[in-house]
């Protein structure tokens, strides 16, 4: 096992405090049965009849270097707090949308006829680009204006900066 979800970090962590953590009915037997198994954490019985987890030293070493991983929704793990949303840190997208954005950005913009020559689509996927990526999943506002008989694309100048 060499990522560690974010319950079985979680499990793992709180494994590693003081005390340890005793095994209920609200953690999730099979991501116990994980951790355990993968030697993240030993499972103890106490003389109360309970069953208390304690992370090993090869747990405490994968909780440290595991990065932060989103939360899967198929664990059902309810006594596991939920993380803080991740901050939003927009980035420019890459590739072929990347080229699209550079070339709406220009002061004179971008016909549908410069943007598949840059990507090597078809004109309607570079419209469906336009529409899809970037004005919906990326929340750039294009305008557009038909100048010399022909359509030119730009991104809207509040976005361009």
């Amino acid at each position: 096992m060499s990522k560690l979800s974010r319950a079985q970090r979680d499990i793992i962590t709180r494994a590693a405090a003081d005390g340890g953590l005793p095994v209920t009915d609200t953690l999730d037997r099979k991501i116990v049965e994980q951790v355990v198994w993968h030697k993240y954490c030993e499972s103890t019985d106490q003389e109360d009849g309970s069953v208390l987890l304690v992370a090993t030293e090869t747990g405490k070493a994968a909780i440290a270097a595991a990065p932060a991983k989103p939360a899967d929704p198929k664990a059902s793990d309810a006594a596991l707090e939920p993380a803080p949303p991740p901050a939003a840190t927009p980035s420019a997208p890459k590739g072929k949308l990347g080229t699209m954005v550079a070339l709406l950005r220009r002061p004179q913009g971008a016909s549908v006829e410069d943007l598949v020559g840059a990507t090597g689509w078809q004109s309607h996927s570079v419209r469906g680009a336009m529409s899809g990526s970037l004005k919906k999943k990326l929340g750039v506002e294009i305008t557009s204006e038909k100048t010399d008989g022909q359509r030119i694309y730009r991104i809207a100048a509040a976005d361009a900066q």
